[in-house]
């Protein structure tokens, strides 16, 4: 069995570095048509590999093993009845001779539009009212690849803002986008809804498919004038309390180093956190944003997480998060801001390892989670 097990690691070594050493600036090399593919899961796909002249061992590599493959001289087509493989794709097409590699690449892309698209307002029903900030929600049912997902928030016929995932993966998947705005009067009656545009660049569908969740109107009412709310006046500003601080961490769980892992940003001991909102950032880039749904008006301490996708590019880069108090016009002005420390991305292990990584991941918690 090991010696079955070390065959088959050397011919992958060997076909890896097989491929990475074969040219793809060389003058004759391979042509591919379309020099890039776009397809929908389940339709057909048809693509060409030409030479401008006759090689003895000319070839296109089966990086997967899906569909025919038929050589006339020096063209070879591949076609696939129904593409269903989701992972990254590349063929390659190479040109062999004595003392000579040359190739070209085919990147493809396997996409499927949304099923549907849904509009909410997050955690929030009833009357808006005027003055106060709330959360737009977006959810994107079943889409793939998400990262060419661009969400569009509207109020009636004006964008509000523009939403991209960092998720990098190939299945499909089902997103949430949020966005916070602040309500005004002339937003009485306004229709908030959202859109989901694929865009898979100029070899893709044109134009891109486009998903629209339902609308919703919204009813603002007036704020009412200072001391005419006793609510307002005799429970919210004395019951205010900013947070003592915010800390923010990283929960890897068996994340190895490139991937999906946890932040977590943890604000200790404010009140009417309800009405905090927490944005994680990478560098000057705000990941997301969140809400927390618990109601209690005494001071408590709230840990609400992110998920993330990394990348080599992330290295060294600092995440931090953000907590914001909004408590309306009757609240301080400017809202309340606390800000956490900045960590880099502590990588520690190569990206190659198999080996999870708990010991690590329960020191950070337990160092994490003694901050209070």
């Amino acid at each position: 069995m090991f010696f079955i097990l070390l065959v088959v690691s050397l011919m992958s070594f060997l076909h890896d570095f097989h491929v990475s050493s074969c040219d793809e600036n060389c003058p004759d090399k391979p042509v591919f048509n379309p020099s890039r593919l776009v397809v929908k899961y389940g339709d057909p796909v048809s693509v060409t590999c030409s030479i401008c002249q006759s090689y003895q061992d000319y070839y296109l590599e089966l990086v997967n093993y899906m569909g025919n493959h038929t050589r006339n001289r020096t063209t070879i087509l591949w076609e696939v009845e129904n593409m269903t493989e989701w992972r990254t794709l590349t063929k390659c097409c190479h040109i062999n001779a004595t003392d000579y590699c040359c190739c070209s690449k085919l990147p493809i892309t396997v996409y499927k539009p949304p099923d549907n698209v849904s509009f909410s307002f997050r955690n929030h029903s009833g009357p808006l009212l005027e003055g106060h900030q709330y959360t737009l929600q977006c959810e994107v049912h079943n889409v793939a690849p998400v990262e060419n997902l661009i969400v569009t928030f509207y109020r009636g016929q004006t964008a509000l803002g523009q939403l991209q995932s960092n998720n990098i993966e190939k299945k499909p998947v089902t997103e949430i986008f949020t966005l916070s705005f602040n309500t005004k009067k002339e937003d009485d009656g306004v229709q908030y809804w959202c859109e989901a545009k694929l865009e898979l660049g100029p070899e893709g569908p044109q134009p891109p498919p486009v998903v629209t969740s339902e609308k919703l109107s919204a009813t603002v009412n007036s704020t009412p004038a200072p001391g005419t709310n006793p609510s307002t006046s005799s429970t919210l500003i004395p019951s205010f309390k900013p947070p003592d601080s915010v800390s923010i961490g990283f929960n890897y769980g068996q994340m190895r180093k490139y991937g999906q892992f946890s932040l977590l940003c943890k604000v200790h001991k404010a009140a009417l956190v309800e009405n905090l909102t927490v944005t994680f950032y990478r560098g000057q880039t705000a990941l997301g944003q969140l809400q927390s749904n618990n109601t209690e008006k005494k001071p408590v301490t709230e840990i609400l997480t992110l998920s993330i996708n990394t990348s080599k590019e992330d290295d060294g880069v600092q995440y931090w998060c953000e907590a914001k108090l909004e408590l309306g016009p009757e609240g301080p002005q400017p809202p309340l801001v606390l800000t956490s420390e900045k960590f880099s991305s502590p990588w520690t292990i190569p990206s190659t390892s198999s080996t999870p990584i708990p010991s690590f991941s329960m020191c950070f918690m337990l160092l994490f989670f003694s901050l209070v």
